[in-house]
Order: C-alpha cells, then sequence, then structure tokens
C-alpha cells in the first residue's frame, strides 16, 4: 500500500477490497491488452459470460482487442476473479450501476463518455484506466462527475490501494449525449494530483 495519503478535497476513499453486493450492478471494464486471459478466466465462473464491447458503434469500432465491459454482478466468484486480477494488474476498474439501470442505457454513457472537449477541439480520454482514475474524478466537480458518469453511481479501482469514489445520483435523462468540457485547471489539477498519489 502507498505511503501518499489522499486529499479530502479529492472525494475519493481508500476501502480494503471491493465487496460484492446483490442490489447493485456492477460491471467490469477490462483492458484485454492487460489481461489477455481474461475470457478464459471469467468465463469459468459462470454458464454464459455477459459481455459488450466499449468501442462498438463509435469511431474507435476498428481498434482490434479494445476495452471490454463485463456484468460481473451474476456471481460472486466471477466479481471475486476480477477483484484479485485488477489488484495485481492495472487492468482495469468497476463501475456500478442502480439494478433498474439496462445495460444499454450504460453502455450508451460509457460510449458517449470516450470522447471529451478541450480547446477547440475533442481528445479520447481512457476513463477506465485506474492509473488515471484519480487525477481525472478529484479534479471534477461533483456536478461534473455526475453528469458524465451518468447513470454510474460509483467507480472502485486499484492504484496503489483500492480507491472508490460515489456519485450523486443523476440527474440527466437516460442515453444523454452531454460531454464533458476538460479545461486547462482540470488538466493542471489532474497532473498535480498525479505527482501527489
Amino acid at each position: 500500500m502507498s505511503t501518499a495519503q489522499l486529499n479530502n478535497e479529492w472525494r475519493t476513499i481508500i476501502i480494503e477490497q471491493p465487496l460484492f453486493d446483490a442490489s447493485e450492478s456492477i460491471y467490469a471494464i477490462i483492458e484485454p491488452e492487460l489481461w489477455p486471459e481474461w475470457h478464459t478466466e471469467l468465463s469459468s465462473h459462470v454458464d454464459e459470460l455477459e459481455t459488450f464491447e466499449l468501442f462498438k458503434a463509435t469511431q474507435f469500432n476498428a481498434i482490434k482487442n479494445g476495452p471490454v465491459v463485463v456484468n460481473v454482478a451474476t456471481s460472486q466468484t466471477l466479481f471475486e476473479a476480477c477483484v484479485d486480477k485488477m489488484s495485481s494488474a492495472h487492468c482495469g476498474a468497476l463501475f456500478y450501476t442502480e439494478n433498474t439501470t439496462s445495460s444499454s442505457e450504460l453502455m450508451y454513457s460509457l460510449r458517449n463518455a470516450l470522447i471529451v472537449k478541450k480547446g477547440n477541439g475533442e481528445v479520447f480520454l481512457r476513463y477506465y484506466d485506474p492509473r488515471g482514475l484519480l487525477p481525472l474524478v478529484a479534479s471534477m466537480s461533483d456536478t461534473e462527475r455526475r453528469d458524465y458518469f451518468t447513470p454510474v453511481t460509483k467507480i472502485t479501482w486499484f492504484n496503489k490501494a483500492w480507491l472508490t469514489v460515489s456519485i450523486s445520483n443523476p440527474i440527466a435523462p437516460p442515453f444523454s449525449d452531454y460531454q464533458w468540457v476538460m479545461t486547462e485547471h482540470h488538466f493542471a489539477s489532474m497532473q498535480s494530483i498525479s505527482t501527489q498519489w
């Protein structure tokens, strides 16, 4: 575990380990390049693995072996296998939603979040990378977190320790086309947080 301390202004907490909760929908975003055997290892825990390609139907669709979203709420052993792997490799993060949120609503939002505005252009944002999640969420206001990650209610990831951030209840309608604007202030804040953690 890191000797670095979380700044209270980051509104992120350290937890011992993520716990399985059947009352929530839990999805793991996994980078196959960092966990090549993910499908074989996770398939052994369930009859049928529910997966979604994050880049499908986006401008990144042609990228081979892109991130996958796996519903890990179907089995505690499946969830624990992801937690174990994420503890030893920076291969993904856990995204929680309410049980009433459909997978199609979540996937629409996750795909929409891949592109953010910066200056006069747009940039690709790997928001699911556990090495960059703390600077990202800590640089955002509560409102920005809510609007950018809707319908996600919590994100948990491992980077030196298990970290989790709660996201306030969404007010944006389902299938919103919200696009976060990354300002120079956000960027400077992210760089500062990266050096502190």
